[in-house]
């Protein structure tokens, strides 16, 4: 499985990463179950960002007991770029839950109301 997101995409992201990181792993297990897919996306992303996979088990089991709190960067570019991210990560399995979509709409709102930097 190939997340489609380059190197080159994640750079600006380094500096926001822990945020794309929970929103990733929020997204995927909102609707209390992870799919392999969704899994596999996760690990690739994680990887890509210069996390430990072995740290992340923690975080997996937050994810699929939807014990994780949205989080955004203040900036309005960057918090678009997570967005983006938690977007891919939502249809890794090739399709929306209710549960995905409306923290998707929650976001895009977020995102929508935030001041232009």
């Amino acid at each position: 499985m190939t997340t489609r997101v380059t190197v080159n995409q994640l750079d600006p992201l380094f500096a926001v990463r822990d945020y794309a990181l929970n929103n990733v792993m929020m997204i995927i297990g909102i609707d209390g179950a992870i799919s392999m897919d969704e899994l596999s996306f996760a690990q690739e992303l994680s990887r890509k960002m210069g996390y430990d996979l072995k740290k992340l088990a923690g975080l997996f089991e937050l994810a699929k007991n939807r014990k994780l709190a949205l989080r955004l960067p203040e900036d309005p570019k960057s918090a678009g770029r997570v967005l983006k991210l938690m977007e891919t990560a939502a249809f890794a399995d090739r399709q929306i839950s209710p549960e995905e979509q409306a923290l998707l709409e929650e976001v895009r709102e977020r995102v929508g109301r935030m001041p232009a930097s």
